[in-house]
């Protein structure tokens, strides 16, 4: 295990338009014991020299990754 950056990271949020992408990835975090603080949704602090841990478990997928299939088939028709 690695941890991914040896310092805090600090993100603020000035604009966010997709807060479920955001909640998925705190989710994530809260699932790997990633130690983190989130003011509102508006500042995030990620404690550095964390370790992720290697998991085996099915990605739900979401609209956003479906599209890639959709346009394909929406050009191969189109040819």
């Amino acid at each position: 295990m690695h941890s991914a950056c040896p310092q805090d990271t600090e993100i603020s949020v000035t604009l966010l338009n997709e807060p479920d992408y955001v909640k998925i990835t705190c989710d994530w975090l809260d699932k790997q014991g990633i130690k983190y603080t989130n003011e509102q949704m508006k500042y995030f602090k990620i404690k550095g020299g964390q370790a992720y841990k290697a998991f085996d478990m099915p990605i739900p997928a979401d609209f956003s990754s479906a599209t890639f299939f959709l346009c394909a088939a929406a050009i191969l028709k189109a040819i």
